[in-house]
């Protein structure tokens, strides 16, 4: 009926591909000129047909997203006097999103300034009931196991980081992260851009919202990336052998308090992550003199400011990929040639202390070596000069 017609199709919301192959398996059901439009957030189903033009959908500007805002609050394109600041700030909560700004501008949508500012906090620390519904819609639909672990993985520890640095990281955590990480961005839960992974904030809210729900206890929960929830764990010594990865703002906390047996009991903690955007800037906090643990299974560990001389002596980082210590106290890591044969690289810069690196002869991967503004650093280990992956070592401003 339609082959001698000239047709304009509009398939929205595609989540079916038999949907797509009965309403337009072949082109030469409809006439010359006609246009058939998907819109899916799963780019598999387009490719799996055999369609070759894809656009992709970006995020709106600002001032569109302040617009869009603005007609679902309060019926017009901008925001009425006194309400402009307001506006701004739920706009940034959003992240541009379009569903989070409609929703979001009708809750609001006849209230007074007064409600506005009491409701703020709880926009901002939490996803609205409608908004987590939406976006939990293309969690479950991952029907992996696998690729809903990858992606509490970048929600919690990981939104932000190369793409290269996450997939080593979780090369060997059976989770099949290639293929994994694929699947996120085919169903638009993740974008990968400059070789970097990024999730829009209001996914990455619901992921840690997922991560939350495991338990009323912190310590009980796979993932730690709430500050408070952080403090009161490392503090208590409440952790668990559940807890696979900690992501800590220093920027958050004024001061932590770690017991000395803080990791004893997180066996099998993987990612140690404690940092700062603010990393060159001094932090006066301290370690138990008797702390002497760091979990054996650790493939990150990354802290900015660490404040001890020297690393745990019984720490065996055989299972290390990388570690990160800029603007540390360390005037050593530890001593003798120990096994690092999964070490990929090694970030020590701003340790102004830092006297000596150990022996890396057994670090057969270290690709790249950063000791730039070690200032007290007298020699290397000639076993550098041995390490045939390494890339790159930066030394500058070494004055040593």
């Amino acid at each position: 009926m339609l082959k001698h017609r000239k047709t304009l199709i509009v398939i929205d919301d595609l989540d079916d591909q038999d949907v797509l192959d009965a309403i337009a398996g072949q082109t030469q059901w409809f006439g010359n000129g006609s246009r058939i439009i998907v819109v899916t957030k799963n780019k598999h189903l387009l490719r799996a047909h055999g369609i070759q033009n894809i656009y992709e959908v970006c995020l709106p500007s600002y001032d569109l997203a302040l617009e869009m805002f603005c007609r679902s609050a309060f019926r017009e394109n901008s925001p009425p006097n006194g309400f402009f600041e307001l506006a701004s700030q739920v706009v940034s909560c959003a992240g541009n999103l379009p569903l989070g700004l409609n929703v979001l501008g009708a809750s609001l949508r006849g209230q007074d300034k007064e409600y506005w500012m009491d409701m703020l906090p709880r926009i901002r620390n939490g996803l609205e009931g409608k908004i987590e519904k939406t976006l939990r819609v293309g969690y479950e639909e991952l029907n992996s196991k696998k690729d809903e672990a990858i992606f509490r993985h970048v929600a919690c520890l990981f939104n932000g980081e190369k793409v290269d640095d996450i997939k080593m990281l979780l090369a060997d955590s059976n989770l099949d992260v290639n293929i994994g990480l694929k699947n996120l961005v085919d169903k638009s839960l993740i974008h990968q851009r400059h070789h970097t992974v990024e999730m829009h904030s209001l996914l990455q809210e619901l992921g840690k919202e997922i991560v939350r729900a495991q338990s009323a206890d912190p310590g009980e929960r796979e993932f730690l990336m709430d500050s408070k929830d952080i403090c009161v764990v490392l503090g208590d010594n409440t952790g668990t052998k559940k807890v696979l990865g900690i992501a800590l703002n220093l920027d958050e906390i004024d001061e932590l308090d770690i017991h000395e047996s803080a990791f004893k009991a997180m066996k099998n903690l993987l990612f140690l992550k404690i940092s700062s955007k603010e990393w060159y800037m001094k932090r006066e906090w301290y370690l138990p003199d008797r702390f002497d643990y760091f979990p054996p299974k650790l493939r990150l560990l990354s802290w900015d400011n660490y404040p001890g001389t020297l690393l745990p002596t019984n720490f065996r980082p055989k299972n290390l990929v990388k570690i990160q210590m800029r603007e540390s106290k360390l005037e050593k890591l530890w001593d003798g040639a120990l096994s690092l044969t999964t070490l990929k690289n090694m970030d020590l810069r701003g340790s102004k202390s830092l006297k000596e690196i150990p022996d890396l002869s057994k670090a057969t991967s270290l690709e790249n070596l950063n000791l730039s503004h070690c200032s007290s650093l007298v020699e290397l280990p000639s076993s550098i000069q041995y390490l045939n992956k390494l890339k790159e070592l930066d030394m500058s401003f070494c004055d040593s």
